[in-house]
């Protein structure tokens, strides 16, 4: 009984095994008939009866080599499109000045208030005497931005601190006492902004309402005093249409005269010897309109008695919209719906920045300085300890600048303008010119009044601003190749060393599908009914199963 219960186990093993080396006398058939009439190269020389050993051999080492190498080569054409999508070239048409917008100019001026003996106070303190509280609680507003703040007067800021602030600084009347743009008097486009050196003056920027969120900073107190909203213009789109009064004012080719020119004042009567005794004279800012007006980029100096004349030139950067679908670390720079910020409605490099170091400020000092846009008003830094916890964590910032733009995810954005200028400067004589007009009755009836000292502590600063060309050349940033391309080269590839083309892949994909599916199915069939194949049966079948396409045909 065990020899009989054995058998039947026995011959389903024997039937397994017979179909097993059926079916691969099949399959290799069939293989030979795909090596037969592929468009492959060399591939058919590898089955093809009469060759000998040897010749199958060097067709399949060939065919085997020339896969590798085209492989290979399209590994290389992979790793460039993946790492280095991004050409940059120069476009093929100049942009003209009166394409982008005039540059935003923010002005800050060494003095920083009109109305205060900052030094008398010092004194008085030094030597403990009694000072009104109202005056102490303008000092301490002037104080945060001195070069040195007192520590004397680093206390809590009253809540009215900036209103004592703009009391005492300098206003626009008291410095501008020229402003020429494009031809108009330009004096009512000039506003006040709080920088980090205090009250500054902006000429063409975008109003707070176009750059700032107000839904996330404080309002107690302004940033900004800008009003002056865009107009025909937008961030993404430029100028909509031709319109000369659009704003930001767009940049004009310069003629005989400077398209901005400004008559400054700087007053020696009013410096004080405790606070910015280093600096004296102007920093001027050149920025984009919808960039904040900041004071910690490059600037440029506009000394008393000088002129500073100063040809601006732009960067015009844009990119191709195809270059989103490409990674951000490989594109570096960020589209503008990319990239929200917290505190600015603009992205920027410059916004990223600055709200960068604001957090990286509030995180270490758990305050933050007045000129920087924060979410309340609460936590402003007014002690010795938090002012010094700031100006350390500013140095740390910069010394670590590409590390901690890195961790706050700063790129440039994909498309923009920036500026820079060459300077040039000349001796500026206007109050001798105008001293010498002055007859001598004049100048005596000035001396019996007093008048000569307030003369003599009056400096003027002019600074003239044009476009160095009326036009610029652009740089443009797009795929080095697509998709399009890169199948183009691929199929190139796999031309060139094996003869590959798409009915190629189509021919392998119904070979080993279809075919074998048909040839295994016949196979099966044949074996239920009985009739146990034997090579003749295999021959027979793989012609049948040969002759299936004309069939189907």
């Amino acid at each position: 009984m065990n020899e009989g219960a054995e058998r039947p186990v026995v011959g389903e093993v024997c039937l397994r095994r017979k179909r097993r080396k059926r079916q691969k006398k099949l399959l290799k058939q069939l293989f030979q008939d795909y090596s037969k009439n592929t468009t492959l190269h060399g591939l058919r020389y590898t089955t093809e009866k009469g060759l000998h050993n040897i010749e199958k051999i060097f067709w399949l080492v060939t065919f085997i080599v020339s896969v590798a190498l085209s492989f290979y080569l399209i590994s290389k054409v992979w790793n460039k499109w993946n790492t280095s999508p991004v050409i940059v070239s120069f476009s093929d048409r100049h942009v003209f000045v009166d394409k982008v917008p005039f540059p935003a100019i923010t002005i800050c001026p060494a003095i920083k208030f009109k109305k205060l003996n900052y030094t008398e106070i010092l004194i008085n303190i030094e030597h403990r005497k009694v000072i009104d509280n109202d005056t102490m609680a303008t000092a301490r507003a002037v104080n945060l931005f001195c070069d040195r703040p007192n520590g004397a007067l680093t206390k809590e800021l009253p809540d009215d601190w900036m209103d004592r602030l703009l009391n005492v600084s300098m206003d626009v009347e008291d410095i501008f006492y020229g402003c020429n743009l494009g031809g108009s008097n330009c004096k009512t486009l000039v506003t006040r902004v709080l920088t980090e050196e205090g009250i500054c003056f902006n000429i063409n920027g975008l109003a707070a309402s176009d750059i700032l969120n107000y839904d996330s900073i404080q309002k107690e107190y302004k940033y900004s005093f800008n009003e002056h909203e865009a107009r025909n213009w937008t961030l993404t789109e430029g100028y909509t249409n031709d319109d000369v009064n659009a704003y930001p004012h767009r940049g004009q080719e310069s003629g005989e005269t400077p398209y901005l020119s400004l008559q400054l004042v700087d007053w020696e009567s009013k410096k004080d010897k405790n606070c910015n005794v280093i600096f004296t004279g102007y920093k001027i800012y050149l920025h984009h309109p919808a960039d904040w007006p900041q004071a910690r980029s490059y600037y440029f100096a506009a000394l008393p008695e000088q002129v500073s004349s100063m040809a601006v030139e732009f960067s015009a950067v844009s990119t191709s919209e195809d270059l989103k679908a490409v990674a951000l670390n490989v594109r570096q720079c960020y589209f503008p719906e990319e990239r929200p910020l917290k505190y600015f409605k603009i992205y920027s490099y410059n916004h990223c920045r600055q709200e960068c170091l604001t957090n990286f400020t509030y995180a270490r000092c758990g305050c933050v300085m007045t000129y920087m846009p924060f979410q309340t008003n609460e936590k402003l830094c007014s002690s010795w300890k938090q002012i010094s916890c700031s100006m350390r964590v500013n140095d740390i910032f910069s010394m670590g600048g590409s590390i901690n733009l890195r961790n706050c995810r700063c790129l440039p954005s994909c498309n923009y303008i920036q500026y820079d200028a060459d300077i040039h400067k000349t001796d500026y004589k206007l109050d001798d010119f105008q001293s010498i007009r002055i007859d001598k009755r004049k100048r005596l009836l000035m001396s019996l009044l007093g008048l000569r000292d307030i003369k003599r502590n009056k400096k003027s600063t002019s600074v003239q601003i044009f476009f160095k060309e009326p036009m610029f050349m652009a740089i443009h940033r797009s795929e080095l190749f697509g998709i399009t391309d890169f199948l183009g080269i691929c199929g190139g590839l796999l031309g060139l060393f094996l003869g590959f083309s798409f009915l190629s892949i189509v021919e392998i994909f119904y070979f080993l599908t279809f075919r074998v599916y048909k040839t295994i199915r016949r196979d099966l069939k044949t074996e239920k009914s009985g009739d146990l194949p034997d090579i003749f049966h295999v021959e027979k079948l793989h012609d049948e199963i040969t002759e299936l396409p004309l069939k189907l045909k």
